[in-house]
């Protein structure tokens, strides 16, 4: 807070100052009326507390608009009267004058003034008399504030690689100079109005500062933000100067962002209803948030469209949001690796665990009228978790999950982080097991739907990321770091053994070389594994959502998480494998046979450092 004078401190509003020169108990009393009344900025209780003469002269209105004109002006906060001394001098008879100093504080700033109280009548009964100088010094009815405020310029959006994502230009106008390819995950900036500070919507600003929308901007608002500066005088005395402040730049902020990588991500899914995120499993820390069609940031800004048509966006809920890659929405079979993950840390599955089934269709003894269980590929006969997950077998994980029982699924799932909000600065769609936070014990189409990704079960593509990079993290998932500057911490342990987790990586590349070779990326160098999944959405399940998740067996730096809308009467999942060759391909070449975020050494780097130094 930047102040003229003394260290501000709020003080409560009851009697506790101490008036000097009162003798009276009844004084004491009346001034703490009048040092209440004006720290809580009452104008009605103020003119209460007037003499008769002040309300023969004025109305009750009158004192209320000339305090409003100050405290709405300078858009103050709190009022604070200390030091409240007798003049001996000023007073006379049927006149006590009382001089104080006033702390006078709004968002960023603080200023210490000299005021003065004038009372008419005795100690016994003595009343306010107004004059506008109650509530400023050298205020009157002729004169009006000036105030001019300077505002700072917002911090700095850094890309790992210090390219810049969003700044200020010297006219304190928001650039974004990577619109198109990170405005997703940038977000988008515009003034706070005083509508949206009286609601308590937009955090503790003055009116006309920048407040972030979405994105990191929305996310690290309050290390961006500017503080104005402000220049206050009276109209009749512009020379001298009641309060001023410095404008403060708000704070620079370097994030997790691989430039480089997040524009193949976005060329790669480009047109599509698309999302992609790539994290490194070891920190967290999130290297591409892409989308497959963006929009431009500068577009919404206050300067290229009028407040009327962003109310009408906002209404209409047509305002840019944090990215597909952080709402929810139904994973399909990559849900299967969280039903083993619960399986066989539960001792309810092991790596052997199997089933004889035949057919495409199946149901429990019994049934379940005309529902079943549909697989998509159906290979028939013994059924164990290796092909389970190669073949991607709705039945196998169908039938899991009724063996481990509800208890043991759900409490599994929550283990994993459902239905707990995504820790981090950015916002996150929490996920869901179903709307209302369990699969319902005797809901056995539900349980088995659950273990496939069906059913009610969300997440968000960011989410899946994190938990697929717990195969490259000895079984944690870490929490999403989005600025270099954040500590790497564990979010979840999920206590899986490296034996189990060997076992499902080589699995998941037997599922890539043998059922999805189009995520195959050999040719480079990439030893990828990965999962995909389907999801079926819709009243009629008509509409299908793409999904793969995957790694690298020989490169733990990268776990990468893909989700194409609509690609039904496309191949499904097809298209995502091959979105994810595509992409680990181009990834690999641009980086030169392998992808090592910036900043990450490793021992074959170091050596190349060292080899450099040497030269």
């Amino acid at each position: 807070m930047k102040k003229l004078g003394l260290v501000f401190l709020l003080k409560p509003l009851q009697p506790q100052a101490i008036f000097s020169g009162c003798e009276s108990q009844e004084a004491k009393e009346r001034l703490t009326e009048v040092e209440t009344a004006l720290e809580t900025m009452d104008a009605a209780q103020v003119y209460a507390l007037c003499d008769d003469a002040t309300k023969r002269s004025v109305t009750q209105e009158v004192v209320a608009e000339r305090m409003s004109a100050v405290y709405d002006t300078l858009a103050v906060d709190s009022v604070d009267y200390t030091d409240i001394k007798r003049n001996k001098e000023a007073s006379t008879d049927g006149k006590s004058v009382f001089d104080a100093t006033v702390v006078v504080a709004g968002n960023g700033w603080e200023a210490e003034l000299p005021a003065q109280l004038v009372f008419s009548g005795s100690d016994e009964n003595m009343q306010l008399a107004w004059t506008p100088e109650v509530v400023l010094s050298g205020l009157t009815n002729d004169n009006t504030l000036n105030v001019q405020i300077t505002q700072g310029k917002r911090g700095t959006i850094y890309a790992r690689d210090g390219e810049v994502l969003a700044q200020d230009d010297e006219n304190g106008v928001r650039q974004y100079p990577q619109a198109a390819i990170a405005s997703s995950c940038v977000g988008y900036v515009r003034a706070a109005t005083a509508a949206e500070i009286e609601a308590g919507t937009v955090g503790d600003v003055s009116v006309g500062t920048e407040v972030g929308r979405s994105g990191f901007e929305q996310a690290y608002q309050d290390r961006l933000v500017a503080t104005a500066g402000m220049t206050v005088t009276l109209s009749d005395k512009p020379d001298d100067v009641l309060i001023q402040t410095e404008p403060a730049d708000g704070e620079d902020i370097t994030t997790t962002i691989d430039l480089e990588a997040q524009q193949l991500a976005a060329d790669t899914i480009s047109g599509e209803t698309a999302a992609a995120v790539v994290v490194e499993p070891a920190n967290g820390q999130v290297l591409v948030m892409a989308e497959g069609s963006s929009y431009d940031p500068t577009m919404w800004l206050d300067e290229n469209m009028t407040a009327e048509d962003y109310a009408v966006a906002v209404e209409a809920g047509t305002t840019p949001g944090n990215g597909l890659f952080a709402q929810k929405n139904t994973p399909g079979s990559t849900q299967k690796l969280l039903t083993t993950l619960i399986g066989l840390n539960s001792g309810s599955m092991t790596l052997e665990h199997g089933y004889e089934i035949y057919g495409e269709d199946w149901a429990p003894p019994g049934g379940w009228g005309s529902y079943t269980v549909h697989r998509v590929v159906p290979i028939g006969g013994w059924i164990n978790l290796h092909d389970a997950l190669v073949y991607s077998d709705n039945i196998y994980f169908a039938r899991c999950a009724l063996d481990m029982g509800y208890d043991t699924f759900n409490n599994g799932m929550k283990s994993l982080g459902y239905g707990q909000e995504v820790p981090g600065a950015y916002k996150v769609d929490t996920s869901q097991i179903t709307s209302e936070g369990v699969v319902a014990d005797g809901h056995e189409t539900g349980l088995a739907d659950s273990a496939y990704g069906q059913y009610q079960v969300m997440t968000t593509p960011l989410q899946q990321a994190l938990t697929y990079a717990c195969l490259e993290n000895a079984g944690k998932i870490m929490k999403p770091c989005y600025t270099l500057d954040e500590e790497p911490e564990v979010w979840i342990d999920t206590g899986t053994s490296q034996e189990n987790i060997d076992f499902i990586k080589n699995a998941l590349r037997d599922a890539v070389t043998v059922q999805h070779p189009s995520a195959d990326a050999s040719d480079v160098g990439a030893n990828v594994y990965a999962k995909t999944g389907t999801a079926e959405i819709g009243v009629d399940g008509s509409t299908n959502l793409g999904w793969i998740c995957g790694g690298d067996l020989d490169d733990p730096h990268w776990t990468a998480c893909i989700q194409v809308n609509f690609v039904e009467n496309r191949g499904g999942s097809d298209v995502n494998a091959a979105y994810l060759g595509s992409y680990v391909s181009q990834l690999y070449t641009a980086k030169g046979g392998a992808y090592v975020p910036s900043g990450i050494e490793t021992e074959e780097n170091a050596d190349a450092g060292n080899a450099e130094a040497a030269e």
